[in-house]
């Protein structure tokens, strides 16, 4: 009996080891208690909410950009370069008018000098009545003015024919120089690269214009359009060496780097 008793004993104690040593199953999901899973979503939705806001911030300053570039572009219709040619023949025009009534000024000056001489003198040279008026609203400036309008709103023919005029009655205009140059704009504009070279190099020839490395700079661009690279590439180079100071040294800089690749 004691020994039946020994080995019921000695068999619980085995099974109660045993279980004790069973390793216990770990969780597929991790524990979390109720205060920590409503903390974690009150932080997520502030953060939600501060997301959706920065996104209406966003959106705003989108949607102003947007209009403002609709209005730049609205803007840059209204102002075509034949309309800023146009603005800067006035500026032309007017500058020769200020020359011209400083020259009279000058001469007013030294009128009593001449009236009250002991011997009779005659007016400084250059001193005569100003031709302003004729120069800005004269036939010169009337032809070139019709002729931008008409390219500007693409009667390109017509405006030719225009700046032909002027520079037929006016070889030695003011305006000489710029008629020769949107001449060769015309042929430019009806990809005749050939006619507009020539015009372009008409129009670098003209004394005192301020068209000069504009259409120097086409010439080349218009050799491009040929495929005459190496011609192009030239007139780039004398365009850097001729007009250092003109704006469209930094494109041909960048033109001759491409052709030299």
């Amino acid at each position: 009996m004691k020994a039946v008793t020994v080995i019921l004993s000695s068999m619980v104690i085995s099974l109660s080891v045993g279980c004790a040593s069973k390793p216990k199953k770990a969780s597929l999901f991790p524990e979390y208690s109720i205060s920590e899973i409503n903390e974690k979503s009150q932080r997520s939705d502030s953060l939600s909410r501060t997301a959706v806001a920065r996104m209406d911030v966003v959106n705003g300053a989108l949607l102003t950009t947007r209009q403002e570039i609709a209005d730049l572009r609205e803007k840059q219709e209204t102002v075509s370069p034949a309309r800023l040619e146009e603005l800067e023949s006035h500026v032309v025009l007017l500058t020769e008018a200020f020359k011209d009534l400083y020259s009279i000024v000058a001469g007013i000056r030294v009128l009593p000098q001449i009236k009250y001489a002991p011997i009779q003198a005659t007016p400084p040279k250059g001193f005569k009545l100003s031709d302003a008026g004729d120069l800005i609203l004269g036939d010169e400036q009337s032809l070139f003015q019709r002729a931008m309008e008409y390219y500007r709103t693409g009667r390109i023919g017509e405006s030719r024919q225009l700046f032909t005029a002027q520079l037929e009655s006016f070889p030695k205009g003011a305006l000489a120089g710029r008629a020769a140059f949107w001449i060769g704009e015309t042929y430019f504009y009806e990809k005749e690269y050939n006619q507009a070279i020539s015009a372009y190099a008409s129009a670098e020839k003209h004394t005192g214009s301020t068209k000069s490395d504009d259409a120097l700079y086409k010439q080349a661009v218009s050799y491009l359009k040929l495929g005459e690279n190496d011609r192009a590439r030239e007139l780039f180079n004398t365009l850097i060496g001729r007009y250092p100071a003109s704006e469209y040294v930094h494109y041909s800089r960048k033109q001759v780097e491409m052709l030299s690749l």
